[in-house]
C-alpha cells in the first residue's frame, strides 16, 4: 500500500487528498505517520519519499532535477516542449502552488509527522536518510513550523545527518541546509549549548561546498551569525573550524549581495574575538572593510555592518590595531565612514 501511493504521489491532487482527506479517505495523513516505526522498516524508503514529495512543489521538483543534469532550460521551457510534443496534457492538473505546500506541511505537523520523520532517520539506508533530510528541509521553508522542528527532534537529526559519515553528500548538504534555515529565525538561546556547537562545522562545511548555491550559502551564514551572537564557546567554535575566518572572508567577495551582506555581518558578530582581532590587524584586510563601509549608497546594510565592525575594533585594546587603523589606512576614510 505504501509503495502504491509512494507511485502516485507526484500528482498533485493524490498529495492534497493525502494531507487533507476526502470522502474515501479521511485518515491517510494519520496513518501514514503512524507507521513510521523506524528507518529499519521495509517501508520506510517508500514512507520518507511519500513525506518529500507533499513538503515540494513539483515544479521545484523538476526545476531541481534540471539543474543535476546541468541543462540550460527553464522548467517552463521545458513545459511548452513537452506540450508541443504532446508529452504533456492539455487538461493535465495545474502545478503545485507554494500556498498548497505550507497548508500541506501545516497539516504534517499537526499530525505529529516531524516526529515521524524523526522515527524514520534511525537505523535508515542511505537513500531514506536523504529522503528524510529533504523533506525536513522542504518543511523549514515555513517558517512558523521551526519551533516545532526544534522541539519535536528534527533539529538534532539533522544534526546528526549532517555530520554522519555514512550519509551522502547530498543528504549531507539538505542536513546543513535544514539546520541554517531553523536557525535564521531561532533564538539559538533556547537551543542547549550541545545543540549550538554541534550545528557549528556542519554550517561551516556547507560554506565550503562549492556545489551549494547561494541560497544555501546565506542562510548558513544567517545561522552562523545568530549563533556569534550567544556567547565566547560559539565564536570559540565558529573561528576554530577548519577555514574559519577565511571562509568567511573568501565570501565577503561573492557575487552575490546578499551573501557578502551576510558574511560581513558575521565577522562582525564574532569580535571581539582574538582570530578577527588578528585579521583586522592585516592592513590590506582593513582596507577591504573600509571598503565595504564606504559603499553606503549601493548596498547600506553591508556598509552598516562594516562600519559597525570598524567601531568595535577603534574600542579593543590592541596596539597593532589601533597602529593599522590610524596610520596605515588613510585617515580620512576612516573620518568618512
Amino acid at each position: 500500500a505504501v509503495e502504491v501511493i509512494a507511485a502516485l504521489i507526484t500528482k498533485s491532487a493524490v498529495k492534497d487528498e493525502i494531507a487533507h482527506g476526502s470522502g474515501r479517505c479521511t485518515q491517510a495523513l494519520p496513518r501514514l505517520c503512524a507507521a513510521c516505526k523506524d528507518g529499519r522498516s521495509a517501508v520506510a524508503y517508500g514512507l520518507a519519499h511519500i513525506f518529500a514529495s507533499l513538503t515540494v512543489t513539483n515544479k521545484e521538483v523538476q526545476r531541481r532535477q534540471l539543474a543535476e543534469k546541468e541543462m540550460d532550460i527553464t522548467p517552463e521551457q521545458l513545459e511548452e516542449l513537452q506540450r508541443i510534443t504532446k508529452q504533456k496534457n492539455d487538461d493535465e492538473e495545474e502545478e503545485d502552488t507554494p500556498e498548497r505546500v505550507a497548508f500541506r506541511t501545516q497539516k504534517i505537523v499537526q499530525n505529529d509527522g516531524i516526529r515521524a520523520l524523526v522515527r524514520l532517520a534511525d537505523g535508515a539506508s542511505e537513500s531514506t536518510q536523504l529522503q528524510v533530510a529533504m523533506a525536513l528541509r522542504q518543511m523549514a521553508v515555513e517558517v512558523p513550523v521551526r519551533g516545532s522542528m526544534v522541539q519535536h527532534g528534527a533539529f538534532r537529526v539533522c544534526s546528526d545527518l549532517a555530520s554522519s559519515p555514512t550519509a551522502s553528500v547530498k543528504c549531507v548538504r539538505e542536513a546543513a541546509w535544514c539546520l541554517g534555515k531553523i536557525l535564521v529565525t531561532t533564538n539559538p538561546n533556547v537551543l542547549t549549548e550541545a545543540q549550538r556547537l554541534d550545528a557549528i562545522p556542519p554550517l561551516m562545511r556547507l560554506l565550503q561546498d562549492h556545489k551549494a548555491d547561494d541560497l544555501m550559502h546565506f542562510e548558513a551564514l544567517l545561522g552562523l551569525t545568530n549563533l556569534a551572537s550567544v556567547d565566547d564557546a560559539t565564536k570559540n567554535r565558529i573561528t576554530s573550524e577548519k577555514g574559519g575566518v577565511r571562509t568567511l572572508e573568501y565570501l565577503q567577495f561573492s557575487d552575490h549581495e546578499l551573501v557578502r551582506r551576510a558574511a560581513t555581518e558575521c565577522m562582525t558578530n564574532l569580535l571581539p574575538h582574538p582570530k578577527v582581532i588578528e585579521h583586522l590587524r592585516d592592513p590590506e584586510k582593513l582596507k577591504l572593510w573600509v571598503g565595504l563601509s564606504e559603499d553606503y549608497e549601493t548596498d547600506l546594510a553591508t556598509a552598516r555592518a562594516a562600519a559597525g565592525a570598524l567601531a568595535m575594533a577603534a574600542g579593543i585594546e590592541d596596539e597593532e590595531l589601533a597602529e593599522s587603523l590610524v596610520n596605515k589606512v588613510k585617515s580620512n576614510q576612516i573620518l568618512k565612514v
